[in-house]
């Protein structure tokens, strides 16, 4: 099973490089843009709209990281409750019960 996911994985990446690749052909005008501290010159558009992308993905993910972290944490807080609580059960199982 893990190896049939793996080529499903290793498919779609194939599909969408492929994608990639005819995208920034069949938009090959060349564009240079002025990032205010300087100026990069001709790059195909293509290449700018993938760039574009992958640079608010990755922002997204540190804006993310945050919450992320902290439902981690509280998970490990939970997880690390439970299993002091099934403790206490299973002592409290194996002891006599009081007042026969």
């Amino acid at each position: 099973m893990a190896k049939l996911k793996l080529l499903f994985d290793l498919l779609l990446l194939l599909l969408v490089f492929i994608l990639a690749v005819a995208f920034i052909y069949r938009n090959g005008q060349s564009v240079s843009v002025d990032l205010l501290a300087f100026k990069v010159h001709s790059l195909h558009l293509g290449w700018w709209l993938i760039l574009a992308f992958i640079v608010g993905g990755l922002f997204g993910l540190l804006a993310r990281l945050p919450s992320s972290l902290g439902m981690r944490l509280r998970q490990q807080q939970q997880s690390r409750k439970l299993k002091k609580q099934e403790e206490e059960l299973k002592r409290l199982r194996g002891e006599p019960a009081k007042g026969n």
